[in-house]
């Protein structure tokens, strides 16, 4: 049976799977490392690790490496969607409607998160370089098949069912486009207490 990426904190106070990827993520600096290396083994081994740290056993670097990319993926179709709807400054600037918020927030619980990370990479994407990404996705996948045996893990989980606080139109206008929340501050804010937030991520 799949476990949710949400609900498997093993103690209350402690982060769950989704809480930690999202912590690395937000931390200054990784996503680019994960752009720029063709290799993602050691970096989901290093993510795996931190997850044994806290407890969390059943990610494996495959499972983990399948979540990143979903992530981008998820956003980039609802990023596309936004685009089509011609909604996406409403939606940063925290005016566009409530379904319109409901609906990205339903299809990706950590856009506003996620938009920072996967903007400012650096780099304008093109038809060649969605090539290349593909490959790179099939690369890492046969690299991360082959260390654990090709075992089926749960790469999706339920993103919909975190609880948000607070209005969503305060969160838009709230926060700027670019900018990339503390990571430990991410995690404050979603009632850990400082002895779990702090050293979490040694890395």
């Amino acid at each position: 049976m799949s476990v949710s990426w949400t609900d498997d904190r093993q103690k209350r106070g402690s982060p769950s799977s989704m809480d930690l990827l999202m912590y690395w993520l937000l931390t200054p600096g990784n996503y680019e490392m994960w752009e720029s290396n063709r290799k993602k083994l050691p970096i989901t081994e290093g993510i795996v690790k931190t997850m044994k740290a806290q407890g969390i056993l059943h990610r494996s670097a495959r499972c983990v490496y399948f979540k990143m990319h979903n992530l981008k993926r998820t956003y980039k179709s609802v990023k596309k969607w936004l685009e089509d709807k011609q909604q996406l400054e409403l939606f940063f600037s925290g005016k566009a409607a409530k379904k319109v918020e409901s609906a990205v927030f339903k299809r990706s619980p950590h856009f506003l998160d996620l938009s920072p990370v996967f903007e400012n990479v650096g780099h304008t994407s093109t038809a060649a370089e969605g090539e290349e990404h593909e490959e790179n996705v099939a690369e890492g996948a046969n690299e991360l098949n082959e260390e654990d045996g090709g075992s089926v893990e749960d790469t999706g989980g339920a993103q919909g069912k975190r609880k948000r606080q607070g209005g969503s139109g305060s969160r838009l206008s709230k926060r700027g486009k670019q900018q990339i929340s503390p990571p430990s501050s991410t995690l404050k804010s979603a009632g850990y207490s400082d002895e779990n937030v702090n050293g979490i991520f040694p890395l």
